[in-house]
């Protein structure tokens, strides 16, 4: 960007830092950190702070993370918090765990994640008494741990798993087609990690609670009944500890079968971005499916947009046509630091209020990076980036990309094929 006399911003420098502490670049993050300031004038917002902290984390710095956070002209929220916490956890450092937690209190209430933490690495340094005090806390305030469970989709059908999962009417199975794994990892060299067990038994009890994680079951699961080939595809609700991603990988070697893990929610779901129409704020979907820029016609009623009345029809790529009424003209629209006038068709809408069809993404010249969850506008002084919140609907759904419109006859056009786990 310098290079082409180009000045970033805020928006920018939130990106490099967090790149800088993704690719453990300690010394680059502070230069750039100290080059926003000083070379740059722009003022670190709470946001430059945290990937600070971040930075420094997960390098292990967490003494000097620890005086940031102290010496922070702004007072450090819950996010900045909690950010030194997953670094003590990682890094098993419980005496600035304790101040982290402590420091969060305050900060937010309701939020078990944060003294289940606290209570993990109570247990890691086997302080049996502090962890159980800990979750007696967690239990007198009604406050719960989400339960992890694994999906897999075997012949069209998805089944769920929880850890020591019996429920199954194949459990019988599934538990000796693990025994039979397990002999098979041994010749491999893998060997259980009990340290993610963080209950006071023995190793044996331990190793019999780890072989009977969700994933192992959903894993062993589809080894039974899915065909030799076809890819094992896992969706779990939470992370999978360190010992399931060493034995997801050495099965996935040993059977030659490729595994794939995802965490439900990532990097799917529909894109969001929030906006301003006449200084009324609001969340639009981004839709790529459609041309037009469109609303509910309740929505455009309640803010007060003069229109004027129009027939037709609107019709998405994946969606059923809809009559439409009215157009409003010029109407002040504000996305980020891009500002403008821009024309919105009124349509009977059920869920989102607003859609951005691909003509206003062409308008404002904003390539679309879903992978990293943005939106990268061009048109404009100066070029910056504008997050999206993903949305996760529920169920299997494909969406279509819209890349051009108004194909003539004979114009070269690509299809993209879907192949299913069946290889349909």
């Amino acid at each position: 960007m310098l290079e082409e006399g180009l000045e970033p911003d805020d928006v920018i420098y939130v990106g490099v830092l967090s790149a800088c502490s993704r690719a453990g670049l300690v010394e680059e993050g502070l230069q750039c950190f100290n080059r926003m300031k000083f070379e740059h004038g722009i003022e670190p917002t709470i946001q430059h702070y945290c990937c600070i902290v971040d930075l420094m984390g997960r390098a292990g710095m967490l003494n000097e993370a620890l005086e940031f956070i102290r010496t922070m002209p702004i007072d450090p929220n819950d996010i900045v918090w909690r950010s030194l916490l997953s670094a003590c956890k990682a890094h098993h450092n419980l005496k600035i765990g304790e101040i982290a937690t402590k420091s969060l209190v305050p900060l937010i209430l309701h939020n078990p994640s944060d003294l289940l933490i606290l209570s993990h690495m109570y247990a890691r340094a086997k302080k049996w008494e502090d962890s159980a005090m800990v979750r007696t806390e967690l239990a007198c305030q009604h406050l719960h741990q989400t339960p992890g469970f694994s999906l897999v989709e075997v012949k069209r059908k998805i089944y769920r798993f929880v850890s020591q999962d019996m429920s199954h009417p194949e459990s019988e199975d599934i538990y000796e087609m693990i025994h039979q794994m397990e002999w098979q990892l041994k010749f491999e060299g893998y060997s259980p990690d009990t340290s993610q067990i963080l209950l006071d038994v023995d190793e044996e009890e331990k190793r019999q609670r780890l072989k009977a994680h969700s994933q192992k079951l959903a894993i062993a699961f589809a080894l039974i009944h899915a065909s030799q080939g076809i890819p094992i595809r896992i969706t779990r609700n939470l992370r999978m500890c360190n010992d399931c991603h060493t034995y997801t990988k050495s099965i996935s070697k040993i059977y030659t079968r490729e595994i794939i893990t995802k965490v439900k929610g990532q990097n799917q779901g529909q894109m969001l971005v929030k906006v301003d129409v006449h200084s009324t704020s609001m969340v639009a979907l981004v839709d790529t499916g459609v041309n037009t820029l469109y609303m509910s016609k309740q929505l455009v009623d309640k803010i007060k947009l003069p229109y004027e009345k129009v027939h037709g029809l609107v019709k998405g790529v994946t969606a059923k046509s809809m009559p439409i009424y009215e157009v409003a003209r010029d109407v002040d629209l504000q996305i980020g630091q891009w500002h403008g006038k821009v024309d919105v068709t009124t349509a009977p809408l059920n869920e989102k209020q607003l859609y951005l069809g691909i003509d206003f993404l062409r308008k404002v010249q904003a390539p679309l990076v879903p992978y990293v969850d943005t939106i990268y506008i061009l048109q404009h002084r100066q070029p910056y980036y504008m997050p999206i919140k993903r949305e996760y609907s529920g169920g299997n759904v494909i969406l279509a990309m819209q890349l051009s419109k108004g194909l003539k006859r004979n114009e070269p056009t690509f299809l993209v094929a879907f192949k299913d786990d069946e290889g349909h």
